[in-house]
Parts: structure tokens; sequence; C-alpha cells
């Protein structure tokens, strides 16, 4: 499962379903969030945010934000609305992405990260 969505990148489609990826690997839609929680410990929801997360996170630090919103950034990894994404943002990180943004930038500041 962990395979197909790094390799894939479906958890950038916004229209993700449990049908379309269980059809994707072959697994049965009614057995698949069991099976999903077995070997992951979270729903697909969640793992779905994870993955959209660490994208953003990546983006971010590339310099997206330099030159792009963050309305934008949060529609590039999958997201519907900037609302949704900051939410997963901050249950993900403990901080909202403009936070994260300037932890960042603080980081780049005194050279522990290069942006």
């Amino acid at each position: 499962m962990k395979l197909y969505f790094e390799e894939e990148g479906e958890y950038l489609n916004k229209d993700v379903s449990i049908t379309a990826i269980c059809k994707k690997i072959g697994c049965n839609p009614r057995e698949f969030p069991k099976l999903l929680k077995d070997e992951c410990g979270i729903g697909i929801n969640r793992l779905i945010n994870q993955y959209r997360i660490r994208h953003a996170i990546d983006m971010i630090e590339n310099g997206y934000l330099k030159r792009l919103t963050v309305e934008s950034l949060a529609e590039e990894v999958g997201f519907r609305s900037r609302n949704t994404f900051y939410l997963a943002f901050k249950k993900e990180t403990g901080l909202s992405p403009s936070a994260f943004v300037d932890s960042v930038v603080d980081l780049e500041w005194v050279g522990l990260v290069k942006i």
C-alpha cells in the first residue's frame, strides 16, 4: 500500500477513493480499511493526508511559497480547500503552514536548512 502511494503519487489526486485504490492494487474494497489499519495503524484519510503534508513540506523547503500562495500549495498537493489543508497540516506538524514556513526561514537564517 505504501509503495503504491509512493510510486504512483495517487495521494495528489483530489478524487482518490478506496474503490480506485483497490482496483489498482487488487484488493477488496470491503476488506481494505481493516487491511490498511492493520498495516499502517491509521485510516485511509489520515494516510492520504500524511502523504500530502509530507509532499507540501518538501515543496515548502524547496521554495514553493517564495513564489506562490498557501492556497495554491494546498491545491497542488491534492486538497480541495485551504481550510482542510490548514487543519491537516497542523495535525501532522503541530504548526500552521505559515508558522512552519517561519520556522524553516529561521533555520535557514542560522544556517541549519538550505532553502
